[in-house]
């Protein structure tokens, strides 16, 4: 049973290490997911490279047989010798290209079958035939073949329209105009050891002629330009050293079925529990109007160390640092609960010392405190005496100012009964001056400098008859304008108005005319 003092420390060690190792997990589990879905993408561009090449490899010969189109498209007779000189010129090393020969395949109808055995006999040639023999309404012999010889010599002659593969690109080449490869089939030339193989084929019109419809080109056919291939030899290369650990087979047709592979990049293929890899596709490749296609699959130990191993490499990282942090965590727990103990002692013990010290200092303060108390009461006495003196000088200065301010309240009646009956006789005199304005029988208008309205009689109103709206204190043109309308010349009348408000202290006298024909005095 552990002390209750290591329990913590253990624990939180154990909660390190486990959270570590979840954490592990977590990350593990993921880098396997993100080095699966790599080594598929790598797989994938692999894939993409390998069928890249092959139909690389496949354009790269086509371009042989299309320049052999071109050399009979550019002359009337191409001679035997025109044939080998023009072969060894565009191929000129051998392990450039990999055609087993090229041959020129001559549509011969049965009609000129006599003829064309002669013609060639006489060429050189005097054991000339065609093989296999048989009466057919269209033959095409190979006449020339390069290079001729070895086995390529027993091909002289051969009809490869009896062959039903070759029979039926041929006359799909004749018909389209286009490159046509055969499917899967065996070589004349490998008659003693057959090999898988294909040949590609293109038509000869005359004259060199690009016919546009079905007619024209079987009219205007003469033959073809073909190239036989094994399969191997064409395709054994296609992996780079840097994809080596792919496998792909390449079987003729849609379906990868057993008598229609013509490849497979290893010379043992895998067992069916190696072809059932994560890592593998099916992928067609049409060429020439031929469909390939091609199963690949990723090989053991696929991808990089780096790679493959990431995963691993983090799970044993992760356990590692775990533990680590588990073991740093509980050295860590244990120091700082010695740490702690250590704490409590000297914390117990500056304890004990502060408390010795307080005691002391209690007893210092005792007599400070008994000094202090006989000194302060002295200073108490003092102050109290002093206290006494001030109350007294503070109640003579009290009652020295509020007899002051008596005397200021009396002051201040007096004025403000004097100051009412100021108000009192200004009020008489302003209600004498208003009914002496209203008694007069002078019209009366009053304004200040700035032409505001500020009073006016009832006589003035009677004489104009001005509306009583117009008559607010404080406007300033509206009973101007209206007077004026009433005059037999309002302009003149204005100006002369507004020329009196600017000069106030000019006095003036004349007189105006109504439109009515009255006449009025003006004094200002």
């Amino acid at each position: 049973m552990l002390p209750a003092r290591w329990r913590k420390p253990v624990a939180l060690a154990m909660a390190v290490g486990v959270s570590g190792l979840v954490i592990t997990g977590v990350l593990w589990r993921q880098a396997s997911f993100d080095s699966a879905a790599e080594l598929q993408t790598s797989f994938e561009h692999d894939v993409h490279n390998i069928k890249a090449r092959i139909e690389g490899q496949l354009a790269r010969h086509e371009l042989v047989l299309r320049s052999f189109v071109a050399l009979f498209g550019a002359s009337d007779d191409v001679s035997r010798k025109d044939f080998q000189t023009f072969y060894r010129s565009l191929v000129q090393t051998p392990g450039d290209y990999s055609f087993v020969a090229l041959n020129y395949i001559e549509a011969v109808p049965v009609s000129n079958l006599a003829t064309h055995i002669s013609r060639v006999r006489q060429d050189g040639l005097p054991q000339y035939s065609i093989h296999p023999p048989g009466s057919r309404h269209l033959y095409g012999p190979i006449v020339y073949i390069e290079p001729f010889s070895g086995p390529n010599l027993a091909a002289l002659g051969y009809d490869p329209l009896t062959l039903a593969p070759a029979h039926e690109a041929l006359l799909r080449a004749r018909d389209t105009g286009n490159l046509a490869l055969t499917a899967k089939l065996a070589l004349k030339h490998d008659a003693a050891h057959p090999e898988p193989g294909f040949s590609m084929y293109l038509p000869l019109y005359r004259w060199g002629a690009s016919p546009q419809t079905l007619a024209q080109r079987q009219a205007a056919l003469i033959g073809w330009i073909g190239g036989p291939f094994r399969s191997k030899e064409l395709l054994q290369d296609q992996l780079s050293p840097d994809i080596s650990q792919v496998f792909f087979e390449v079987y003729d047709g849609t379906e990868p079925q057993p008598e229609a592979l013509m490849y497979a990049s290893h010379p043992s293929a895998p067992d069916s529990a190696a072809k059932r890899t994560p890592l593998h596709s099916a992928v067609p490749l049409v060429y020439g109007g031929q469909t390939w296609t091609l199963m690949l699959y990723a090989l053991p130990g696929y991808g990089t160390d780096a790679l493959v191993q990431r995963p691993q490499w983090l799970a044993a990282s992760g356990a590692l640092l775990s533990a680590l942090a588990a073991a740093s965590t509980l050295l860590l727990g244990m120091f700082l609960v010695r740490r702690k103990l250590l704490a409590q002692q000297r914390e117990e013990l500056a304890l004990a010392n502060q408390r010795e010290q307080e005691r002391h200092a209690a007893e210092r303060v005792l007599r400070d405190s008994e000094f202090a108390a006989r000194m302060a009461l002295d200073r108490a006495n003092a102050l109290a005496k002093r206290l006494e003196d001030q109350q007294q000088q503070l109640e003579q200065q009290v009652q020295q100012r509020t007899a002051e301010l008596q005397h200021s309240v009396t002051v201040a009646q007096n004025a403000l009964a004097e100051l009412d009956q100021q108000k009192a006789a200004l009020a008489n005199s302003v209600s004498l001056l208003n009914a002496t304005l209203e008694s007069t029988a002078y019209g009366i208008l009053v304004v200040d400098c700035d032409g505001r309205l500020v009073s006016w009689n009832h006589r003035f109103v009677e004489l104009w008859q001005v509306p009583p709206e117009l008559l607010v204190p404080g406007s300033k043109r509206q009973v101007l304008h209206y007077v004026a309308d009433l005059t037999r010349d309002p302009e003149a009348f204005v100006s002369h108005v507004t020329q009196l408000i600017a000069l106030p202290h000019n006095a003036s006298s004349d007189t105006i005319e109504l439109a009515d024909g009255r006449v009025f005095k003006r004094i200002s």
